[in-house]
């Protein structure tokens, strides 16, 4: 009995509570269908162990917004994009041919990224969460360290531009 109780312990110990992350996904399918009519389809939701994260490409991609989370939810928000991705959204929003990342893109990632956090502020009301602006960031090969006290949530989206995958740093202790 006390060694089915210690599978059962350390299972429960590893598992995820994605419940803090349900409003960041709601946000991100409500800010595609203000955009572009419809929502992306969600992978299941999972923790990234930090050992995965070696680089700020494994954290940001091609190109993500960023955003902190300030308020009693101590974390960041992260929509990363592939460039192919972020190009064809960019396109499509702004009516033009977009061959590279460029202040254009730029922009529209970084306004995708505004509308989520607004629609995140209306559903994390109970965690004092206050709006901040996002932060565009493309990757590189220059080493990044998540703090021991963060876990990091991670959910592939699938559109019809293209992969792109969010992101949620927290302080352990909201979970």
């Amino acid at each position: 009995m006390s060694l089915l109780f210690n599978i059962f312990k350390e299972a429960a110990k590893n598992m995820v509570n994605v419940e803090i992350i349900k409003p960041f996904v709601k946000s991100i399918r409500k800010s595609f269908e203000t955009f572009f009519g419809h929502s992306p389809q969600i992978d299941d939701p999972r923790l990234i162990p930090a050992e995965q994260i070696k680089c700020e490409y494994d954290f940001f991609s091609d190109i993500s917004a960023v955003i902190a989370l300030p308020g009693s939810v101590i974390g960041s928000l992260a929509i990363a994009f592939k460039k192919d991705t972020a190009i064809k959204l960019s396109a499509e929003l702004m009516g033009e041919d977009i061959s590279n990342i460029n202040e254009d893109v730029k922009d529209v990632i970084g306004e995708l990224a505004n509308t989520v956090a607004g629609n995140i502020k209306e559903d994390l009301d109970s965690y004092n969460f206050e709006n901040a602006l996002p932060n565009i960031y493309t990757g590189t090969d220059k080493k990044i360290e998540l703090p021991k006290e963060f876990k990091c949530f991670s959910v592939d989206f699938k559109s019809d531009f293209g992969p792109f995958t969010m992101r949620v740093s927290v302080l352990d202790d909201v979970n």
